[in-house]
């Protein structure tokens, strides 16, 4: 949260595993938007919680990968997320 605090103007998206130490990543996440309301998220875990999946989809999440993953799959769903937020920005 301190690193993007202190940068939420050059962060573009952000990545998470849902299970942080302190703080699940939804929660994080949650906080995040609070401070930058367009912030993007993609959020990996071994196991979503279909309650908790449902909420953080109401919350306007969108973006999920399961585990195990690899480089090349969070690399490529990084990138069409990117690319949804430039052609959006087009578009306007």
């Amino acid at each position: 949260m301190e690193i993007f605090t202190e940068n939420k103007d050059k962060i573009d998206l952000v990545f998470a595993d849902s299970g942080l130490p302190r703080k699940s990543g939804f929660e994080a996440f949650s906080e995040m938007q609070l401070l930058d309301p367009n912030v993007k998220g993609v959020f990996a875990s071994g196991y979503f919680d279909p309650d908790v999946r449902t909420r953080m989809e109401m919350a306007g999440i969108s973006d999920f990968i399961q585990k195990p993953y690899s480089p090349k799959m969070v690399v490529a769903q990084i990138r069409t997320i990117l690319d949804r937020k430039d052609e959006a920005v087009k578009s306007t």
